[in-house]
């Protein structure tokens, strides 16, 4: 979402604008961006991916882990909703 609102934070190196892993193999990778996002090929080499250490790859691991419990749970019915 960023890539079309700001390109600009990617192209321009004075922001020094990077991405996780996951979405920059996502924009490399998938051909989608190649077809359904022509805009996207003039920055692809621009697009980095955040280098994470031990720790905040754990961090990240946990937020993704939560995001992944409040779908689910945002997928259940009200009465089947636990609070976690």
């Amino acid at each position: 979402m960023l890539l079309q609102i700001a390109p600009d934070m990617f192209r321009n190196d004075q922001y020094g604008c990077k991405t996780i892993r996951e979405i920059h193999d996502e924009i490399i990778q998938t051909t989608k961006f190649k077809s359904k996002y022509p805009w996207v090929k003039e920055i692809r080499s621009k697009v980095k991916p955040l280098v994470l250490n031990s720790d905040q790859k754990q961090k990240e691991e946990l937020f993704f882990q939560v995001i992944r419990e409040l779908k689910f749970s945002g997928n259940n019915k009200p009465e089947n909703r636990q609070i976690v």
